[in-house]
């Protein structure tokens, strides 16, 4: 199902993305891939108040750096790196778009209808998402995966054991739980 020399292929074209997020804490990016094609790629953006998206934001302006991994989204106004890549799909987005899909919204079948083609969903339709920089998809990400029609969530194995080792090398236990859906590092969405 998954050709191996393509799955090496855009995770390493996700983890050179993840150099493209303005985050001072995770960098992480994406690409989405149909038949062994790229379709859209994308990175993690936070904006808090003050920024701009694309300005680079040192670790002292960023108000979640001491926060943990899954809290507090809506204080930066992030967008998670597999959201930014399905909006990429739809061209030039605009700040109306940025704001609805902000990682802390959870997203619904009227908010995607609002903005999303059948052309755009056709496209999407049966892809998989190469994700890196990260160990899991957060449940709204997945979320969004599900709705916008994609088959998978592939986490680039790399960066998740470097993070996992970060955490063990603390002394702390990993801030978020195993996930029973996540089979050989592939989650499929529609499960």
């Amino acid at each position: 199902m998954y050709s191996r020399y393509f799955e090496r292929k855009f995770f390493e074209r996700a983890r050179k993305l993840r150099r493209q997020s303005n985050c001072p804490k995770a960098q992480t990016a994406a690409v989405i891939a149909n038949n062994k094609k790229e379709i859209s790629i994308g990175w993690n953006a936070c904006q808090p108040e003050g920024f701009s998206r694309e300005g680079k934001i040192c670790l002292g302006d960023c108000p979640r750096i001491k926060m943990a991994t899954t809290q507090s989204y809506e204080v930066c106004h992030i967008i998670h790196a597999e959201t930014l890549t399905i909006l990429n799909v739809l061209g030039i987005l605009s700040e109306e778009i940025l704001c609805e899909f902000e990682s802390h919204k959870f997203p619904t079948k009227e908010i995607i209808s609002k903005f999303f083609s059948q052309g755009d969903l056709g496209l999407l339709r049966g892809a998989a998402l190469y994700l890196s920089g990260h160990t899991y998809a957060c449940d709204n990400c997945k979320e969004m995966c599900r709705l916008v029609g994609l088959r998978s969530i592939l986490v680039d194995p790399e960066p998740a054991a470097k993070v996992s080792a970060y955490y063990q090398g603390l002394g702390r236990a990993v801030p978020w739980e195993p996930r029973a859906d996540l089979i050989n590092g592939i989650w499929h969405v529609n499960k």
